[in-house]
């Protein structure tokens, strides 16, 4: 399976490095194919609401920037796993950033899906959307709010299968990785 891995690369908490490591041990373990971004700020423009990407260069952002090569990794992946830390109930700004870049692989028309509005595929085919989110002080609102945000990403963005792990210790992040594990071999079948 292709799997996309994409981390803050500025978060360099204990329990960071412990996600980080122990993500990349389990998915080399379970022999995926796996291509990993480690994302700053500083790596890609901010998207400017041009549209550009939808009318004068449809599919692709008018900034050539890494968010180029994550989108075609993106597309080209089964699965594709956000790494963040969770702050205020969000991605940091570094996978914010990676997220807003992504609007190329949808279509600036609309339908509706459970009676929301979502934007239309661009593609046939789309990875599936896990986040690892992680942090030490994430209160139960934090955590709602994290995952009705990814619940959200993953529909924009067309995910047929999505998930969402939340780790706070690092005494909690091997479980939570052995059923990421397991639903990737879920989402294989």
């Amino acid at each position: 399976m292709k799997v996309l891995v994409i981390c803050d690369a500025l978060d360099t908490s204990q329990l960071g490095r412990k996600v980080k490591e122990e993500l990349k041990k389990y998915l080399e373990k379970d022999k995926h194919s796996v291509a990993t971004f480690e994302i700053q700020t500083e790596d890609m423009h901010h998207c400017i609401g041009c549209f550009g990407c939808w009318v004068k260069t449809p599919g692709e952002c008018v900034f050539k920037d890494i968010s180029s090569d994550i989108n075609k990794a993106y597309i080209g992946s089964d699965i594709a796993i956000f790494v963040s830390p969770v702050r205020y109930g969000c991605y940091t700004p570094a996978i914010r950033r990676t997220l807003d870049r992504m609007i190329p692989n949808i279509l600036p028309f609309f339908k509706k899906i459970k009676g929301e509005q979502h934007h239309a595929p661009r593609y046939k085919k789309y990875p599936g959307y896990i986040v690892f989110g992680y942090g030490e002080d994430i209160t139960k609102e934090e955590a709602e709010t994290f995952h009705s945000l990814c619940k959200a990403n993953a529909l924009n963005l067309q995910a047929k299968k999505a998930a969402t792990y939340i780790s706070r210790s690092e005494s909690d992040v091997t479980d939570r990785l052995i059923s990421l594990c397991n639903y990737l071999k879920e989402c294989e079948q």
